[in-house]
């Protein structure tokens, strides 16, 4: 096959439909965003610091933070963004317990809504411990995960 200037331009169009249909196609998804705050509840002294995601059905997925340390009194709320297949989970501390009140080991728990049945990149980040994690999720009914955290 001989290279022609039409040819090499007509490679050149195509390459160029490809590319624009692969990054419009990630960026036409609409992000979908919910604030929630979290059920705290008192928890061991000694858990290990994890991130437990476990999928109910029908779209929803239970999330448990396992080895915060709170004050009684302190609330924790989270925000949640779902873009496609990427779910970006930001923990936030709401209100605060007055001075000198006594850090207690917690959890926090929460609940994400309209979760398709395809597999999720969750990205989580905490601004109360400064902690992380990234996994990969598929929310099938019964489907569980626990991730370590990180530093």
């Amino acid at each position: 096959m001989e290279w022609t200037v039409e040819t090499c331009v007509f490679a050149l169009v195509v390459a160029i439909a490809l590319l624009w249909l692969v990054f419009s196609a990630a960026r036409s998804e609409k992000p979908t965003s919910q604030i929630v705050a979290a059920d705290l509840q008192g928890d061991d002294a000694d858990v290990a610091h994890t991130l437990d995601y476990h999928a109910v059905g029908d779209g929803v997925v239970a999330v448990t933070h396992r080895g915060l340390s709170l004050a009684t009194g302190d609330t924790v709320n989270v925000i949640i963004t779902i873009t496609g297949t990427l779910m970006t989970i930001a923990e936030k501390r709401g209100l605060m317990a007055p001075a000198g009140a006594v850090s207690v080991p917690s959890r926090a728990s929460w609940t994400v809504n309209f979760v398709t049945c395809h597999p999720h990149t969750v990205r989580f980040e905490s601004d109360i411990t400064g902690e992380w994690s990234v996994t990969t999720f598929t929310p099938t009914e019964g489907a569980h995960v626990t991730t370590a955290l990180k530093l």
